[in-house]
């Protein structure tokens, strides 16, 4: 029997601040109301039989057991809030199985639609009586946490609404039931996860619910640093400007330009670059240094570790989201751990910067570090610990995505000459080859750190997914590199009306056309993509392969030997899918041919926008969809890994990072090589596939 479930709950805790498994932990936390339903309503009443609907705490205890008890199947959209309410709120944490449960949201994001019940009903083609009821937020505001009265005193909604609190609560109860019946028939027309995939999510639960270790001391001690660094930084502006809010871009960006310092915006890039056009050291340059300092907000994030942390073992918990990417990756909710800030170049591992921290002396860590808060912002992963009698076995897989890229793409040579490289233990050996690819030199006689290092590394991170002169641009700055033009270098004539055809898309986009620095960018792409013709090919594959099935529905176009392309109807809603070497499928929602910006067929499907966040059509091509593919095969490998440990040693995985795991191992037992061997063992399906990873053993989070 498979049962629908959903609560509404009141407390004076923040969800959005704190997480659900604080929230649900806080003494004021509350069941208002429960509904749950069985099957589909045959009508359009909202308290149709097959919905049942109860009030408090005491209802939800008896009609939870009961619904535990009675059932195979429990759904409910994001179910890890369903089960902190289970286990925390109505204290009925033994009975919570994670094979029982099932997660709308899980499915929602494996075939790429909006990660929100209000979302996806908005966007899927339901008729209003499926749809999430929109007043809902209002009634949660009014309800579900502590009133403000006039005074300033927060009370609770029943003394607060006084007599309309049993229409509003009644409203709310409706409001509950239209969301079990909308997650009940988004349920429906969503593919469920395959076998593997299933355990996947539930390892992903497993995870979530263990959660991680805070040094709480030390985040509440570094965020105290920051807030007093930050006031004082702020104080030096005060008096370098004049201004009343120098932190105000409004104010400070006018005082700039009066100092004759006119920028376009007060972004850090912008700052930077001005910052470079000052010579020697001036008032200019300091408030330039200060602002880019004190605009700083990183370390806001040791102020999240402490809220989102259990009061009784200080773990976080709730901070991976399975498939949030498209692609299949996690994505990480509250600390993002995702994206830290890379630590100073200065920093050799945690130990100096953790001690400078735990001094409490923003003198000398402005003095030794150079900035106080660069530092601070560099220890943010030392906030997060191993349990007492364990340290964190951290191992990440080297250069995956190139290797898979290259897999994928039948690049056989380039495999073999990684594969040299993994029996010798070098990492680096794609760029290496790379720099021998478009400085005409053999890979070994490459040395790390070179130009031609440097330059090729910048190469293998923007080229890979069909990026251009401007990709390459954009990598170089990133890492620092600057890839020096040749004395009497000049383009090959064989690239004159490929220069022609860019300068001419410049133009339409308002830009200049590319100067000598720019054009030395631009042979080096194309001498690359001359070097990895098995690459380019697979670009081309994979967009005629898309723009082939989603003119063909139900037709299957093959690109290589692991990849297949198909689009198709499910449940009234049109598809583009990949199917991957996992057996997995990649998702494209409603696709669609356009002609692209260069007059050319691509494929448009609609997905959340990067930038807006806004439910809107897209377009892709060859190159992207070759990251895509990449990407998520990349992932396959490593959710196979968590699968491929359980029941071992490293079994207490505690978070994923891109292509990383952080295992908390008791002392003495595993090791970080044994943990790399585990994770380089292939599945079937990714026979040929050269893997290499390495891994560290720690006491703190390091990367």
């Amino acid at each position: 029997m498979k049962v629908h479930l959903d609560f509404e709950t009141y407390s004076e805790c923040n969800l959005q601040a704190h997480g659900a498994w604080v929230y649900s932990r806080h003494p004021s936390t509350r069941v208002l109301c429960t509904a749950d339903t069985l099957q589909l309503p045959d009508d359009d009443e909202l308290h149709s039989p097959g919905v049942k609907l109860g009030y408090g705490q005491e209802y939800a205890y008896r009609r939870v057991i009961d619904i535990i008890t009675g059932s195979d199947e429990i759904h409910a959209f994001n179910s890890f809030f369903e089960c902190c309410i289970v286990a925390n709120t109505l204290q009925l944490g033994g009975f919570i199985n994670f094979s029982q449960w099932h997660d709308t949201m899980a499915l929602a994001c494996s075939a790429a639609w909006p990660q929100s019940l209000g979302g996806i009903t908005s966007a899927m083609p339901f008729s209003d009586k499926f749809k999430k009821d929109k007043t809902g937020k209002k009634l949660i505001r009014q309800l579900c946490m502590p009133q403000k009265e006039k005074a300033g005193t927060l009370v609770s909604p029943e003394e607060f609404w006084g007599h309309e609190h049993g229409p509003l609560l009644d409203e709310l109860g409706a409001y509950c039931v239209q969301d079990v019946i909308a997650e009940r028939e988004v349920s429906s027309r969503l593919r469920p996860l395959d076998k593997v995939e299933r355990e996947v999510w539930i390892e992903d639960q497993r995870m979530n619910w263990r959660g991680i270790k805070c040094d709480v001391h030390f985040a509440s001690t570094a965020f105290k640093l920051y807030e007093d660094q930050k006031t004082k930084e702020l104080a030096q502006l005060k008096e370098l400007t004049g201004l009343a809010n120098p932190n105000s871009a409004a104010q400070l960006k006018p005082w700039l330009e009066e100092q004759g310092l006119p920028l376009a915006n007060m972004q850090k890039d912008t700052l930077k670059e001005a910052a470079k056009t000052l010579e020697g050291s001036n008032k200019l340059k300091e408030v330039l240094a200060l602002r880019m300092s004190s605009s700083r907000t990183p370390p806001t994030k040791f102020n999240k570790m402490i809220a989102m942390s259990d009061r009784e073992d200080w773990r976080i918990r709730g901070t991976q989201t399975y498939h949030a990417a498209s692609t299949g990756r996690w994505a990480s909710r509250g600390i993002n751990t995702l994206n830290l800030p890379r630590p100073m170049h200065m920093l050799d591992g945690y130990a100096a910067g953790v001690m400078a921290v735990n001094s409490k002396c923003l003198e000398s860590m402005q003095l030794i570090f150079g900035s106080a808060i660069d530092l601070l912002c560099s220890v943010i992963r030392p906030a997060l610990v191993a349990s007492k009698g364990h340290r964190f076995i951290v191992v990440d897989y080297s250069s995956i995505e190139s290797r898979v890229l290259n897999w994928l793409a039948g690049a056989m040579a380039t495999l073999e000459l990684v594969k040299e490289g993994d029996a010798v233990g070098d990492k680096s050996r794609f760029y290496n080859i790379a720099a021998g690819d478009v400085f005409d030199m053999p890979p070994e006689e490459v040395v790390k750190g070179s130009d031609e290092y440097q330059g090729g590394k910048a190469v293998v991170l923007a080229c890979g997914y069909q990026g251009g002169q401007g990709a390459l641009a954009s990598m170089s700055e990133t890492l620092g590199i600057k890839i020096q033009v040749p004395e009497g270098w000049k383009l090959p004539p064989k690239l004159k009306d490929k220069l022609e055809f860019a300068n001419k898309n410049r133009k339409k986009e308002r830009k200049k056309p590319l100067n000598s620095v720019e054009k030395f960018q631009f042979f080096i792409v194309h001498k690359w993509r001359d070097k990895n013709p098995e690459i380019v090919d697979f670009w081309d594959e994979c967009n005629g392969a898309a723009v082939n099935a989603v003119n063909n529905p139900g037709r299957k176009f093959k690109v290589g030997a692991y990849l297949v392309f198909k689009a198709g109807m499910y449940k009234g809603s049109s598809y583009l899918w990949i199917r991957l070497p996992s057996g997995r499928l990649l998702s494209y929602v409603s696709p669609r041919i356009k002609k692209n910006k260069f007059g050319k067929d691509a494929v448009y499907f609609l997905g959340i926008n990067s930038m807006t966040r806004q439910w809107t059509l897209l377009s892709t091509y060859g190159g992207k969809l070759a990251e895509n593919v990449t990407q998520a095969v990349a992932r396959d490998l490593l959710a196979w890994s968590k699968l491929r440990v359980r029941g071992t040693v490293y079994d207490n995985i505690v978070m994923s990072v891109y292509d990383e795991v952080v295992c908390d191992v008791p002392e003495g037992k595993g090791s970080q090589e044994e943990l790399c061997d585990l994770m380089c063992e292939l599945p079937e399906w990714a026979k040929g596939l050269p893997l290499m990873a390495a891994g560290d053993e720690l006491k703190r989070y390091w990367k």
